[in-house]
């Protein structure tokens, strides 16, 4: 259905893929990403991180829809990824508290570039890492403002959900969660889901 290639893998912590589908002239690509914990051993400057991603989303908008999606270690809190007043988009519910410095420039990219995040804007609004020392959300899926109403369903599935839905024992369960959605990517010749 799409042929996948790496589009750019030169930033740390960042994975750019290219889809393109063999059927028609859609491509879309997708920003997976990983952004370490503040006061992780690993250094982190989440300036030069965004910084970075929002040039690498104006150099490949041209190739058609963008997605972003990882563990960016980023706790928004109440703050809101839009301009009230200004762009249209869904208010979303939030379950985690907490802000975090990540959380602060991770708004800030996602205002620059006109991206909301999936996050409590749909029924399944969860913690995305449930550890031993607490829950949190700091994984997401944020796509274009004008894209959000492709999204039709969103949801956060706990990888104690996975494991124990296959019967599966392992030594330890990964503390971050599944994120899933499904999106419209409709063309005039084929609906791909």
């Amino acid at each position: 259905m799409f042929d996948i290639h790496v589009l750019d893998e030169e930033e740390e912590g960042v994975l750019w893929l290219e889809f393109s589908a063999k059927l028609s002239k859609l491509c879309f690509c997708v920003a997976i990403c990983y952004l370490p914990p503040a006061d992780s051993c690993r250094p982190v400057d989440s300036d030069v991180f965004f910084r970075n991603l929002l040039h690498q989303v104006y150099s490949y908008q041209h190739k058609g829809k963008i997605f972003i999606c990882g563990d960016f270690n980023s706790r928004v809190g109440s703050n809101s990824d839009y301009i009230e007043g200004v762009d249209l988009v869904k208010p979303r519910n939030f379950i985690d508290h907490t802000e975090n410095h990540h959380g602060d420039m991770f708004i800030n990219f996602l205002s620059d570039v006109n991206f909301g995040m999936l996050n409590g804007r749909f029924n399944d609004n969860q913690f995305t890492c449930i550890s031993t020392t607490g829950k949190s959300v700091v994984d997401y899926i944020c796509v274009p403002y004008e894209d959000m109403e492709n999204i039709e369903d969103f949801k956060i599935v706990p990888m104690s959900d996975i494991i124990n839905n296959i019967s599966y024992i392992p030594d330890s369960i990964p503390d971050h969660s599944v994120l899933y959605c499904d999106v419209n990517l409709s063309t005039n010749e084929y609906r791909y889901e």
